[in-house]
């Protein structure tokens, strides 16, 4: 079970499962570093070939890639969901150089809690916050670290600190159910 209610207002549970669906096409077109392929309406399926990771988002939502990171926006970009991997030297390194890179460090920010779960079946740690975004708008968010044999990763999650838990909360509890690294050639399965 994995709590990411604290990046609104309050706690609500996830699942946190691992997808795996056949290898992709030959013909899906590359996009970047990564591989997208639509699979149920509604649904797209991104692969990040280069940094071994892949999730599934909905397809109304915005992606965009920055070298072997990806920022996921909701439809009018209040909701952000941004994928990486970084370069650290065990999961608390991980967790506090992702912290250092969210809104408002070092000034506006104020962490809530932390906790450690388990994401694509790799010890995770989970930070929550509230910081002032670089617009000067009050923000919510989640910082994820998620420890791998082959690395390790990093997911945010920033939202407006006055969203509705139960309009935001389900697509982004299913992209992060979704995530998987793909250390053994795996794809990732739909939502």
């Amino acid at each position: 079970m994995l709590t990411v209610g604290l990046v609104v207002a309050a706690a609500a549970p996830v699942m946190v499962l691992r997808f795996v669906s056949p290898p992709a096409p030959p013909d899906d077109p590359p996009v970047g570093l990564g591989r997208i392929r639509q699979v149920p309406p509604g649904v797209v399926e991104y692969t990040n070939i280069a940094a071994d990771y892949g999730f599934s988002y909905p397809s109304t939502w915005q992606l965009n890639e920055v070298g072997s990171s990806v920022r996921l926006e909701s439809p009018g970009g209040n909701t952000v969901v941004s994928f990486g991997s970084v370069a650290a030297d065990g999961l608390d390194a991980a967790s506090e150089g992702l912290i250092e890179a969210m809104p408002g460090s070092g000034t506006s920010q104020e962490l809530i809690g932390t906790t450690r779960e388990q994401i694509a079946g790799s010890p995770s740690l989970l930070t929550s916050g509230t910081a002032t975004d670089e617009l000067g708008r009050p923000v919510r968010f989640l910082a994820i670290a998620v420890r791998a044999d082959i690395g390790s990763y990093a997911i945010t999650i920033i939202v407006p600190a006055g969203s509705d838990p139960s309009r935001v909360l389900p697509p982004v509890e299913r992209v992060i159910a979704s995530f998987d690294i793909l250390d053994d050639g795996d794809v990732v399965g739909p939502l």
